[in-house]
């Protein structure tokens, strides 16, 4: 199965482990363990951990030529993406709950509640996700699903962002923040970082302009943890008011940039399959939660990723998805930096156009089956 590169100068496809020789190292990629360190009383993270070691394997014999890391663009997709933000601009926003239209009352309980990182991101009322508008984060309706596009929480914000799970009852969650920007004061780890160490949320009453809503208690507790640090990556297992919630931590992707489309392919392709575990699977058409730090430039390329996961997972021998419908519809309900620059849209094609090569490989190691 041969491959041709879609953009500049190509490079052989990186490996998920970082640091490593891309074309020496595949072959070996391809049966090495990766270093999984397990805590906690989870029975499913055991069982979970395998799984991923077989998207590694599937994924590191996958030989063939891509983009490098952040570097190269396409002439004809960066036309592409300088026509979809034109298009963009000729299509009105959904009124703003930062102002305007929207009223006074609105706009300061945004301000109140929500704590936004970045103001001029649009939340409107009808699409918030959290009633009163208590936190900054959108439906987004993609072909496949709705998803929840919400900015990264702060101290102050971290209790709502709990609130925000346990309204939409969401069984996946996935932050887009790095090890760096979690160390900062402005971003914060979601849930219990202890475990049997519970945290309780008492329910809030706040006023919107229709009256009062009343954002529910939570009760959350941290069942396990499983960090793969040669990966940059972690997923914790909550437990939100009795449910169990799976939260993955990719902290390898850095802000503005685009991600390797095989790292992505790998994170989404984990996502999806957390939300088919058996554990989560009465809830695995609720909305998935996805955040970075404004909830918009890798959240949105993130967003449209898993989509076309899905896409291909319901019709594998389908043709493309409009990638380019959906993200105009979400920008009109977000902001127009959702998939933010040309590289994150490149490699959005790149998986697109890759698609068989790229996931074929990890159905047929048996971690995943299409049109289940």
């Amino acid at each position: 199965m041969q491959l041709s590169p879609t953009a500049g100068t190509p490079a052989q496809a990186e490996s998920l482990l970082p640091g490593s020789q891309a074309a020496s190292n595949d072959r070996q990629c391809a049966t090495q363990l990766i270093r999984t360190v397990i805590t906690g009383n989870s029975t499913e993270l055991p069982a979970i951990a395998e799984t991923l070691q077989g998207i590694l394997k599937a994924l590191g014999s996958v030989t063939h030529t891509f983009p490098s890391f952040s570097r190269f663009c396409s002439a004809d997709v960066s036309k592409r993406f300088l026509e979809l933000r034109k298009r963009s601009r000729d299509v009105p926003f959904e009124q703003n709950l930062n102002g305007g239209a929207c009223g006074r009352a609105s706009a300061a309980n945004f301000k109140n509640y929500a704590l936004s990182k970045h103001s001029n991101i649009s939340c409107h009322e009808a699409y918030c996700a959290m009633p009163g508008q208590a936190y900054h984060a959108n439906y987004i309706d993609m072909h496949y699903g709705r998803f929840i596009a919400a900015q990264g929480a702060v101290n102050r914000t971290h209790d709502r962002f709990l609130q925000l799970l346990a309204v939409n009852d969401t069984a996946i969650s996935v932050a887009l923040v790095t090890e760096n920007e979690l160390k900062s004061r402005d971003n914060t780890r979601i849930g219990p970082t202890d475990i049997d160490q519970p945290k309780t949320i008492p329910a809030l009453e706040i006023t919107t302009t229709t009256g009062t809503e009343t954002l529910p208690s939570v009760s959350a507790s941290l069942v396990g943890s499983m960090d793969l640090p040669d990966m940059k990556l972690r997923i914790d297992q909550l437990e939100i008011n009795g449910k169990p919630h799976f939260r993955i931590n990719e902290m390898g992707w850095v802000d503005g940039t685009a991600n390797n489309p095989v790292r992505l392919a790998a994170i989404t392709m984990i996502a999806e399959t957390l939300r088919k575990h058996p554990a989560v699977l009465e809830r695995a058409n609720n909305p998935m939660v996805v955040n970075c730090n404004a909830g918009v430039g890798r959240t949105g390329t993130f967003i449209v990723a898993s989509d076309i996961i899905r896409h291909y997972w319901q019709n594998p021998q389908g043709g493309p998805l409009d990638i380019d419908s959906k993200i105009l519809a979400a920008r009109q309900r977000r902001s127009l930096k959702f998939v933010q620059n040309s590289l994150q849209y490149q490699n959005l094609v790149t998986l697109q156009e890759n698609r068989n090569a790229i996931l074929r490989a990890m159905f047929e190691a048996g971690v995943c089956n299409p049109g289940r």
